[in-house]
C-alpha cells in the first residue's frame, strides 16, 4: 500500500520515479515561491520599520543587512545539516526559521524594539537560504543533461 495517496504502487518503477520527481519537483516550488515573497516583503518593509525603530535613517540598511548575514549563516549550516540528515529536513529547518524569524521581527515591532527586531531578521535571512538551496535539490532529481532547466524551473 502507498504511503501518499495516489502514488504509484511500485516508486522503483521509472513511471513512479517520474512521479516522485514531479511531486517533489512542484514542492520545491512551491516553496521557493512562498519563502521568496515572504523574503522580499519582510526585506522591504524591513528598511520602513528600521528607520521607526531606531529613531533614524542612519540604521535603516541594517535590517537587510542582518539578513544576507543570516542567508550567509544559514547556507553552511542548511549545507552541513543536509550531508548529515538530507535535505528535506536541512530545507525544513530553514523554512521553520524563516516562519520564526517573521514571528520576532512582528513581535519586535509591537513591543518596539530593534536589536530583537534585527535578530527576526537575521532568521528571517537564515531561512531565505532554504530557498537558494531547493534549487540544487531540484537538480539532483533530475539526469545530468536536464539539470540547469530543473534549476531554472524552481528559481522562476
Amino acid at each position: 500500500m502507498p504511503a501518499v495517496t495516489g502514488a504509484p504502487s511500485q516508486p522503483a518503477t521509472a513511471r513512479g520515479l517520474e512521479w516522485l520527481r514531479r511531486r517533489t519537483t512542484f514542492t520545491l516550488i512551491a516553496g521557493v515561491a512562498l519563502a521568496s515573497t515572504g523574503h522580499i516583503a519582510a526585506v522591504t518593509i524591513a528598511t520602513i520599520a528600521a528607520e521607526s525603530l531606531a529613531g533614524t535613517a542612519a540604521l535603516a540598511g541594517a535590517p537587510g543587512a542582518t539578513a544576507v548575514f543570516g542567508a550567509a549563516v544559514g547556507s553552511a549550516a542548511i549545507g552541513w545539516l543536509a550531508g548529515r540528515r538530507g535535505r528535506r529536513i536541512a530545507l525544513t529547518v530553514g523554512y521553520v526559521g524563516a516562519v520564526v524569524g517573521a514571528l520576532v521581527a512582528t513581535v519586535a515591532l509591537v513591543v518596539d524594539s530593534f536589536p530583537v527586531f534585527l535578530g527576526g531578521m537575521f532568521l528571517v535571512g537564515f531561512g531565505n537560504s532554504s530557498s537558494l538551496a531547493a534549487r540544487y535539490a531540484a537538480a539532483d532529481l533530475r539526469p545530468a543533461a536536464a539539470r540547469a532547466s530543473a534549476i531554472g524551473t524552481v528559481v522562476c
